[in-house]
């Protein structure tokens, strides 16, 4: 069987920030916002408490087996939904939470909470919701006109416990291969350490940075983006894993003569200068043996390795070694929100500094191992797409329906499985 929402549920929006109290008798109770109401779960980490007259706390004040569900905002606030369990004593919701309340002798509040957000009912919310930029809302005649599916209690227990216990299981695997994912993303570094810090790293020579390249650090000059440019130019984007992803190129108003001069070219080492993540500051990159007719902007700072006493493909890992950014870190400076290096002080950054064969030998097996960890981080981050996925499907196993459904007949009953009704 299939009703609509509003003629079997008690359907409330909640309190009004701003609204008007004088002269009237308060108290203070804790309130859910939009914010509290995840995908499937309460976040109650940060509950704000409101002044409320009692008959505002008589109205809104949630019960056990009530679903709240968000009347949206960003489109990914839209019909996000869980049901009450009581887990504060006092309670009420903000306007831009529905509370629907439905008799529990014939509603499950699990099962129905799942279906407002299976594909079916989101599909629902989607095609109903009224659209602006960016922002996405129903309101309460959307709401009341929604077509629920409505199995026997017992059926709907049934539903609600099996999906319960699937969508465990998702979670489980999800925790696991993120659990994997954190292991594959801390091994770069932690062969970084091994080699850097370990017994032999600690016997290497540091030494300074401006004796260990050929020619000065340079840095361009700054240049507006400028669209119908056909010169491009880096981005703080472009450095990315210790090489240079040219692809995060702008236009930008760079004469011919000027990317001649500040073209990037193969084996060269770009730093960045400066950013508001401190994090970020002083991160390079190599640029690639094929590289494409771009400039680098103020933002990178050049450096040019002299490949008698320092090979850029062994550079690249050394730069990153725990000791160097440890220096580094010690020579930033920040002022107005924003981290640097200049010149002068990346050029007095230590480096350590075996012989050539030596640094040859690292850098092949850094690249090797670092690479290989990137690859089953590849794997990691395709399975934990695949397993995100699974909810919505399970959802739509439990609740099936069409993409672009006639609501009409869906609330005619005759879009379900008769498994259903």
């Amino acid at each position: 069987m299939i009703v609509k929402l509003g003629d079997v549920a008690d359907i409330v929006s909640g309190i009004t920030l701003g609204r008007p109290l004088r002269g009237q008798a308060t108290r203070r109770v804790p309130y859910l916002r939009v914010a509290n109401v995840k995908d499937r779960w309460l976040d109650l980490s940060d509950v704000y408490e409101i002044e409320a007259t009692e008959a505002e706390i008589e109205k809104c004040r949630l019960r056990y087996g009530d679903i709240l569900l968000t009347e949206g905002g960003d489109a990914d606030k839209l019909g996000r939904r869980m049901y009450w369990e009581e887990q504060l004593p006092l309670c009420l919701h903000q306007n831009h939470i529905f509370r629907v309340r439905l008799p529990s002798d014939a509603f499950c509040p699990e099962y129905t909470a799942f279906q407002f957000g299976s594909p079916y009912g989101k599909a629902y919310f989607a095609a109903h919701a009224k659209q602006t930029t960016g922002i996405a809302t129903i309101n309460r005649r959307v709401l009341e006109n929604f077509p629920l599916v409505r199995p026997p209690l017992a059926n709907q227990r049934r539903i609600a416990a099996r999906l319960r216990e699937q969508l465990a299981e998702v979670a489980q695997a999800r925790a696991a291969v993120q659990a994997q994912l954190a292991a594959a993303q801390a091994i770069p570094a932690a062969t970084l350490r091994q080699v850097f810090e370990g017994v032999v790293g600690r016997q290497w020579e540091r030494v300074p940075l401006k004796e260990l390249v050929a020619g000065p650090l340079r840095t361009e000059i700054s240049k507006p983006t400028d669209p119908n440019s056909a010169v491009r130019c880096l981005t703080l984007s472009s450095v990315r894993n210790g090489e240079l992803n040219t692809d995060k190129s702008k236009p930008a108003a760079i004469t011919a003569m000027e990317l001649e001069k500040y073209r990037i070219r193969p084996g060269v080492f770009y730093v960045v200068r400066g950013n508001g993540n401190r994090s970020l500051v002083a991160r390079g990159a190599l640029a690639p043996a094929s590289a494409v007719p771009v400039a680098f902007p103020d933002l990178l700072i050049e450096v040019v390795p002299d490949e008698s006493s320092l090979l850029p493909v062994y550079f690249r890992f050394a730069w990153d070694a725990p000791e160097v950014r440890r220096d580094i870190d010690d020579r930033v400076r920040t002022a107005a929100g924003i981290y640097k290096i200049n010149l002068r002080n990346l050029s007095e950054v230590a480096v350590p500094l075996p012989g050539l064969t030596e640094q040859r030998t690292i850098a092949g097996r850094l690249a090797e191992e670092i690479a290989e960890a990137r690859k089953l981080q590849e794997s990691l981050n395709e399975k934990l797409v695949a397993i995100n996925r699974l909810p919505a499907a399970l959802l739509a196993q439990a609740f099936p329906y069409s993409d672009g459904a006639d609501w009409q007949a869906v609330l005619a009953g005759t879009t379900f499985r008769q498994t259903l009704a």
